[in-house]
Parts: structure tokens; C-alpha cells; sequence
């Protein structure tokens, strides 16, 4: 599907900049929206869980698309009974307003709670977790047991679902460009589960539970997450043929370490360790070269991981999103390489820094929280012309 990105520029020195960017970006982001794996362009993150309204002010920002996000249990507040109104909406909007669109719905903890009384009766744990690694308070949450076979079937009939509905919405599912793995999370759309071994968090400010031993108890074993993850692969595969296939990932410590044997392990050097992301990646990338993406939500101006570049050396397709170390309000923080450090306020050329590091990176699109992209829109489309030329 062809676009003409708009951009609604400001006026003063920084509009001239806009106009001439506009002038530029007339040729050059004519994006081919679905099955590209070349240049995608800039996000806005859209959270539509709960019952806020839609922020319908990102729909005029200068981006390419639009990462439409939200739970579960919000789109299937009742066994199949769907609510795909403010998706619709967001949907609607992004097709109306000349943006590309990217999907992620939230498992895990963020499902439905009736999964887990009768007649599904979904096996579960309880865990007291502390977000971002330790980095933010505690909160209890229960999460479904991955393997649980009723877990895995209604989930899967959620991505057939959800596929069906946006089919049969004008120039929905052509608008589509990418979608999020999902099916093993916490709080989002990232690849975890919880894995501390209980005690302190990081960040000293609350007590985790023991998530590994938790594990142990529930039978969890690194094949069985990974037969797991190839089901749920398999969905989104085939629910969405054409479109970028995404898995969102932290650097470490989102898997319990735990053998196939059921012992606990110290960490990656231990005999009988299995490193289950790389297992993800090698099936993805043999099973739809070109089409498989990694991203990670925490793009800062300082180096990333290397285990980021090394499934992009291995033919994955980069994606990253800005940090959003200030939350829902402040968006992205400058400053701060880590949860672990102090963020501030961007300025102007702070954002741009982390924008144009995910240039560096070989990003094919950069997702942002929308506080700051009202803030930096020239920032943003100064970003957007680098990385065009960057992936030609």
C-alpha cells in the first residue's frame, strides 16, 4: 500500500525546516506498507487500554504510522465477546489520516480473568513483581501458565479473531505493517515472564517474590515455553501473511532460569541452560525469511546491548522504541543509559540524539511516546529524512 506521509509544520526558523523536510519527504515516503522489510518510518505510541478515550491529537503528528497497543482483557472482556470499538476507532483514524499502522496485544497478566475460572479453569501463578527490572514498586499480578493447552487454544482463536475483524474493515489489513508477537508477557508486549529469584529488587524498592522457584513448582520447563512460543508464532503467521511478524524483547532477565531437567540455574553459563530467545529467533527467521523483526523499548543516545545487534547480524529485522524512563506524561527521559539511572527532560537535541542512535543501530522503524513528539516534531522529521537515506 502506497502513503504520502503529512506533516503539519510550525511556523519560524523551525517550520522552514519542516516545509523543506515536507518538499523532501513528498518522494521519499511513499512507504510499501505491507511485506516491506525496508524502511517503515516513525511510530506514535497509541495505548487505547482502559476506558480514557483515544488521544486523537496523534493521529496529526509528523510520524508514519501509528502503534496501536492494548490488553487482552480489554478486547475480550467476555468469552467471545470482543470490543473492538476503540480499536476500530484508532484504526479508522491511522487509514484516515494517512498512517501505517503496527498491532500489539498484551498477554500474559493482561488477560482476561475469566480464562482462569470455569469451564476454562487456566492454571496460573501468583507473583509479586517489581517493573523494569527491579527499577520501579512492586505490584502482584497473576499470570496464566504458557503451556496450559485451553490458554494456548484461546489465545490463538484471539489472533485468528482479531485477523477476521480488521479484514473486514476497509483498507484495515493492507494498512497493517507490522504485528507484535505476543502470548508470553507481563504488563506489555515484550517477551517475558517473571524470573527473579525472589528477595529485593534491583532498584531496592520493594520484595519480590521467588518467580523461579514459583516456576519450578508449575512444572515450567524451557521446551515447553518454546513449543509455546512456535504455536503462537504459527497464529500470527497465518492470521497475518503479508505483514512484519515483531517480537518485542528485553536484553536480559525475562526468562526464569531453569533447565529441562526442573533446576534452578545461576545464570546463561550453567550446564543445562537454554537460551529460549535465541531458539525463537533461529525458528522465526528459517520459517519466514524477511518477514521477522526484533525491537526493544528502551532506544537511548548510549550503546545498546550487543545481544540487540547480534539477531540483526543474524537476519532479523531491527525495530526500537524510544524509552519511556519519564512515564505516560514525560515520556522518553535524556540522561540516563538504564531504569537504573537518573532521566531528565529531553531537550530538542537530547531527543534527536536517541532518535538518530536508533538511525545508527539500522533501525527500519523507530516507535516514540507521544509526549515527545509533540515536543520535538522537527526533531522527529529531521530523524525521518536519516533514516530514509539510511535504508534507500
Amino acid at each position: 500500500m502506497k502513503r504520502q506521509k503529512k506533516i503539519p509544520c510550525l511556523s519560524g526558523f523551525g517550520g522552514l525546516i519542516c516545509l523543506l523536510a515536507t518538499i523532501a519527504l513528498t518522494a521519499a515516503t511513499n512507504v510499501n506498507a505491507a511485506s516491506s522489510n525496508g524502511y517503515q518510518g516513525f511510530f506514535t505510541v497509541l495505548d487505547i487500554t482502559g476506558a480514557s478515550p483515544i488521544d486523537t491529537s496523534v493521529f496529526s503528528q509528523p510520524v508514519d504510522g501509528i502503534f496501536i497497543r492494548w490488553d487482552w482483557a480489554d478486547l475480550e472482556p467476555q468469552p467471545d465477546a470482543y470490543n473492538f470499538t476503540k480499536l476500530d476507532q484508532a484504526v479508522r483514524l491511522s487509514i484516515e489520516n494517512g498512517k501505517a499502522i503496527i498491532l500489539g496485544v498484551g498477554a500474559g497478566a493482561q488477560s482476561p480473568t475469566w480464562l482462569l475460572g470455569a469451564p476454562y479453569n487456566v492454571s496460573s501463578s501468583n507473583f509479586i513483581w517489581s517493573p523494569h527490572g527491579g527499577a520501579a514498586p512492586c505490584q502482584n499480578i497473576t499470570v496464566p501458565w504458557p503451556w496450559d493447552p485451553i490458554y494456548q487454544q484461546l489465545f490463538r482463536n484471539l489472533v485468528r479473531d482479531l485477523a477476521a475483524h480488521l479484514r473486514s474493515i476497509p483498507g484495515a489489513f493492507d494498512d497493517i505493517v507490522a504485528v507484535k508477537i505476543t502470548g508470553l508477557n507481563i504488563d506489555n508486549v515484550q517477551l517475558q515472564l517473571p524470573s527473579s529469584n525472589g528477595g529485593l529488587a534491583p532498584g531496592g524498592l520493594c520484595t519480590e517474590s521467588d518467580a523461579v522457584g514459583a516456576w519450578q513448582r508449575a512444572g515450567y520447563t524451557p521446551n515447553k515455553i518454546i513449543a509455546t512460543w512456535n504455536l503462537f508464532f504459527a497464529a500470527f503467521a497465518n492470521a497475518f501473511p503479508n505483514q512484519i511478524l515483531d517480537q518485542s524483547i528485553i536484553a536480559s532477565g525475562d526468562f526464569p532460569t531453569i533447565s529441562n531437567d526442573g533446576v534452578r540455574l545461576n545464570g546463561p553459563n550453567d550446564p543445562g541452560y537454554v537460551d529460549v530467545k535465541q531458539a525463537f529467533v533461529t525458528s522465526a527467521l528459517q520459517a519466514v525469511p524477511g518477514r521477522f523483526a526484533i525491537d526493544t523499548t528502551a532506544l537511548t543516545a548510549y550503546p545498546q546491548p550487543p545481544v540487540e545487534q547480534t539477531y540483526g547480524q543474524q537476519g532479523a529485522i531491527m525495530g526500537y522504541q524510544a524509552n519511556d524512563y519519564l512515564g505516560d506524561q514525560g515520556g522518553s527521559g535524556c540522561d540516563a543509559a538504564s531504569w537504573f539511572d537518573t532521566p531528565t527532560p529531553c531537550t530538542s537535541a537530547a531527543y534527536e540524539a536517541i532518535l538518530m542512535n536508533g538511525v545508527r543501530l539500522n533501525a527500519r522503524w523507530i516507535e516514540m511516546q507521544p509526549p515527545n513528539v509533540s515536543l520535538f516534531p522537527n526533531d522527529v522529521v529531521r530523524a525521518d529524512i536519516a533514516l530514509q537515506k539510511h535504508h534507500p
